[in-house]
């Protein structure tokens, strides 16, 4: 028997080769498709991240605005326990406040005075000693009520669950 021609043996080997090509390319086009499938999918879970983001910030915004107003409330009652007579000592104790934080939220309450410029004050009308009592040498201290107030509404954010 006569061996098959070289020509014979590589159009077999040929035509096997583009079958399993064909195999190859069909798998690829299949992985093609899935894998566009995955991303198009990756792309709608990161839309919906960021609306749950957006929805996040307005959640938190309309808390901070009611926040502000029961701040505010709660700043009303404490100068109308002041306006009683009550010691600022008294209403901090009452309150388990500090007296510092008192009058700073009574001092939130009320109406803000138009500030003026204040007259130069004759040296000898200063009580010995009372220079720079007055002034923004005394300001509100750190960890006054508003500062615990802004930081209790941190402590409500969601903390991230790995």
């Amino acid at each position: 028997m006569a061996s098959p021609r070289k020509s014979a043996v590589q159009v077999k080997a040929r035509e096997l080769a583009r079958e399993r090509a064909a195999g190859h390319l069909r798998r690829q086009e299949t992985l093609l498709d899935l894998a566009e499938g995955f991303y198009a999918r990756q792309a709608e879970l990161d839309a919906l991240g960021e609306k749950e983001a957006a929805r996040i910030e307005a959640i938190r915004a309309e808390t901070a605005r009611e926040s502000a107003g029961i701040t505010r409330s709660m700043a009303e009652a404490v100068a109308a326990m002041v306006a009683t007579g009550e010691p600022v000592a008294g209403v901090a104790e009452r309150l388990g406040l500090k007296a510092k934080e008192v009058r700073s939220m009574t001092d939130a309450a009320t109406p803000a005075k138009p500030k003026t410029e204040p007259e130069a004050a004759d040296p000898a009308s200063v009580p010995e000693g009372a220079e720079g009592l007055a002034g923004e040498e005394h300001g509100e201290a750190s960890g006054s009520w508003e500062t615990r107030n802004q930081e209790h509404s941190v402590l409500r954010e969601p903390v991230p669950v790995g």
